[in-house]
Parts: C-alpha cells; structure tokens; sequence
C-alpha cells in the first residue's frame, strides 16, 4: 500500500529511516568513536626531572604552569593532526550509503573548505596557549600582589584576585568578582621541578584537582566544589543564575605526551567520569545520574596517521521538562551504556570499528511517561576501507528502533501519531561497496533483511525488503519502505 502523506512522513521527518539504514547505525556509531581512544593500561613514560628540594618557590609556580599548558597543547595537536590525515575517518563522516560519494574535504577532516583555512591551526593554538597560561599563572600566583607560603615541598598560594578577574576579562564587576575568589586557595604540590598536582580550594572545598608533568596534563572537576562556587557567585551578585539543589560526583580531561616532536607529535586525550555524576535541579524538575565512564578517549600518532579511540559510557539517566512542547512535559531519556573502539591504520586509509553496543539493555525515551523512543542493538562492529570504497560487517547486525511521534517530539511538522518500527538483520562478514551513484551494492555474504512497519497517524504500510549478493540498495520513491532493491547504475 502506498502511503499519501507518509511520503513526506518517511522521506523527510527527522524520526524516520535513511535512505541508508546500515549507513544510518554507522553513523551513530561514529559519532560515538570520533570522540573516543586506546587502552589506558598501556605504558606509558614517565617523568624523571631534578628534585623539588632545591628548587625556588617561584620557579616551581611557574613550571607548574609552563607543564600543564604545553603537554595538553601537545597532545590535542597529536590527536587533531591524525584526524586531519586520516582519508577513512574522512570516509567515516561521509558514511559510505549516504553522501552520493560526496569527496572529503581536501584540507582533512578539521577544515572547511568555507572557511579561510584549517579549523584548528598554528594561529589557534597559539592563541590558546598564551590566554589559558595568563589564567593559570594568575591562580598559581606569578602575578599581581600574591603572596606564596611553602612547607617542604607543598605551596601554598593565596592569588591576587584583580590579576585573576582581570585575566578573565571583568570590568564593570570587578569587586563582585574579588569578592568571590577572596575565598580561594590553590595548593601546589611539587613532585618534581616540573611535576606535581594543583588542588583549587574554594572554602575548604576541592573544585578543581590538576595533575602536571612535561608529559602529563589532567583538570579533574569536583561538581560539590563547583557547586559551592556557583552558589556564592549568585549570593554576592556576580551571577543570576538557576542552580541545581545539589551537584556530587568529577569529570576529568586528561592528556599524556608520547611524542612532542613537532610534526611527529604522539599522545593520547581522554575524558571520563570517575565518580559517578548525580545532579538534582528540583525547581526545573530535571536531574541527571551517570555512572563512571570513558566519555572518549582517544590515541594518536601524528606521524604515521594511526589512531585508537574507545568510549565506554556507563548507566545514564536523565530527565528534564522539554519546553518545546505544550505544556511542558517531563522527557526521560535511560540507557544501560554504551560502547565503541576504533582504531584508524594503514596511513589513514582503514577504519576498524568494534564493540558497537548499547549496554545490557535497550535506550528508550519518555514523554509524559509515554515511550517515544526504544532502541536496541546487539554489539558488533565493521570496517571502511577508503581505498576500495568498501564496508565490511565484523560481528551479526542487529538493530531495532521504535519511535512514536508524542506530542510531536521527534518532528513537531509531523502527525503526533506517527510511528516507525523499524528493524535490520545482517551477518558478519557481509560486504557492502559504495557506487559513483551512491548507492550500495551488497557483494558478500548476506542478505541485508530490512523489516519495516510505518504509519502517518492516518495510513499505514508494513513489509520486509532483502537485499542479495550483487543487488543493490538505496532509497526508492515508488516505495513506501525505508530502502529498497535498486538498479546498480
């Protein structure tokens, strides 16, 4: 049966199938392992400067923030520079299926040909370094009327708080601003002449915990810490902002230097959650729990273009009024985890991808206690390899979606009750080639079996689509299906 206006309902609603839907879940995943790296066991170098005994105070201060600047600087560069060079994550974000084999950006994966040049650049970075070292040196005391204390090797700063407002470009409110951080304090604890960790005290209370070395970066965020910070910004008026009832829990940005070779630069960057995140905002009646995870991390080797990514996201929660919509209602969006590797070789050119799940359960999204949203998808993984234009199943596909239309949730232009069920079957070792055209052509194993069950709110349409070895596959406007059986031209 052909649908009336489920035509526009499928073709371009936001909630309904791609024209691709293998190329659709790779997406969804690759947005996942673009942010992701490799194994945090691995060995890792470490350190070895001069002792802290003999060292002055000030020079401790200032290599303190001379380290943390330059190994975070250096390790990003490693990361953004593999990215760039990498012709498979290029492909990966022209996901094969999708683009009508639309050429990669000539500059790399980071530059937009709109743009005057490179996204991130020497210019860029440049200007990076110097802002972030004059905020750090501020709050390690290497500027104005700051006074420094030391205790064998533990210093203990009381910073210049118009040297810190200033840096941070306050003005007007230059005595609100003072008057907050007239209660900070930042403790240094120097391991070495170039090595140590950063503890910012705000009122006896940890908001931000740095670890520094030459080859090591790390900004841990206490959420308790932030939370009495923010709290006393709003008293004095600095801020009027609506604050959450209550923040626990540490995100952290870590960087390590493997190689600070310029050009050859290697390290890895890695964010995670190591207590688990729990934040209550009663009065907009939104909270949030997240337990310990790799947000992403991420190795790269500038030189020979190799990467390693990983995500590893634990059980989220997280519910809050969605304005969008009449009246308000509550959305809850829950999720068992989520997981991704990737690793990029072969001079950029070869993209592995495995361990793509969704945790020990299904991810599903409330509308007014109404599912809107259900997901599940046993892990697997693939591989796109840009010098054959090619895709390659590693691990059993099997995914399904249900997305209902709820108070217009998914696509407000949309009937509220539209619904899409969709589901996608393939075996491991299927291998699917890109066409000039654009389309897919399956050339091993299989089948692709595409099960769909669709409705406007008014008509509706159901029916199974199997694509064979040497067929082809791509969206067809004859049809009320997701994708269908094509000419390979």
């Amino acid at each position: 049966m052909k649908l009336g206006s489920n035509t526009s309902l499928r073709k371009n609603s936001k909630h309904s199938a791609s024209p691709l839907l293998i190329g659709a879940m790779i997406c969804s995943a690759l947005a996942l392992t673009a942010c992701g790296s490799g194994d945090s066991s691995e060995s890792l170098p470490a350190y070895q400067g001069q002792s802290a005994d003999a060292i002055a105070t000030e020079t401790l201060q200032r290599n303190a923030s001379e380290a943390t600047n330059g190994s975070m600087a250096t390790a990003l560069n490693s990361v953004v520079a593999a990215m760039n060079g990498s012709a498979a994550l290029g492909q990966a974000f022209n996901v094969v299926g999708t683009t009508g084999n639309t050429p990669a950006s000539p500059g790399g994966v980071f530059n937009d040909a709109s743009q005057d040049g490179p996204l991130i650049n020497a210019e860029y970075d440049t200007r990076m370094r110097t802002e972030t070292s004059g905020a750090f040196g501020a709050t390690l005391g290497l500027s104005g009327a700051a006074t420094a204390t030391r205790s064998g090797n533990k210093i203990t700063v009381n910073p210049d708080e118009a040297a810190i407002c200033y840096e941070q470009g306050y003005s007007s409110q230059n005595a609100q601003c003072e008057q907050l951080l007239s209660d900070l304090v930042v403790e240094i604890n120097a391991t070495s002449d170039k090595s140590g960790d950063i503890t910012y005290l705000y009122r006896n209370r940890a908001v931000a915990l740095v670890g520094y070395s030459p080859l090591h970066a790390s900004y841990e965020l206490k959420l308790d810490g932030l939370h009495e910070f923010l709290l006393a910004a709003n008293q004095i008026g600095l801020t009027s902002s609506e604050l959450a009832d209550s923040m626990n829990g540490s995100v952290k940005l870590e960087a390590r230097v493997l190689n600070a070779t310029a050009g050859s630069e290697a390290g890895s960057v890695i964010v995670s959650v190591p207590q688990a995140v729990n934040i209550v905002n009663s009065s907009a009646g939104a909270n949030v729990n997240l337990a310990p995870s790799t947000l992403m991390q991420m190795s790269a080797n500038a030189a020979t273009g190799d990467l390693a990514m990983e995500v590893n996201v634990g059980a989220l929660a997280l519910a809050s009024p969605n304005e969008e919509l009449p009246g308000s209602p509550l959305q809850k969006l829950v999720m068992s985890g989520l997981t991704a590797k990737a690793s990029i070789t072969q001079n950029g050119d070869l993209l592995t991808v495995s361990n793509v799940g969704l945790g020990n359960g299904p991810l599903s999204m409330t509308v007014d206690s109404l599912e809107a949203v259900r997901a599940s998808m046993d892990t697997f993984g693939f591989v796109v390899d840009d010098r054959t234009n090619k895709l390659v199943l590693n691990g059993d596909l099997n995914f399904s979606m249900l997305t209902k239309n709820i108070f217009g949730v998914i696509d407000d232009f949309e009937s509220h009750d539209a619904t899409a069920d969709i589901n996608i079957q393939a075996a491991s070792g299927t291998t699917f080639t890109e066409l000039l055209s654009g389309v897919m052509r399956l050339d091993q194993g299989g089948p692709l079996v595409v099960g769909y069950d669709i409705s406007d709110g008014i008509s509706s349409a159901n029916g199974t689509v199997s694509v064979g070895v040497g067929q082809c596959f791509g969206e067809s406007y004859s049809s009320d299906a997701p994708i269908d059986v094509v000419g390979c031209n």
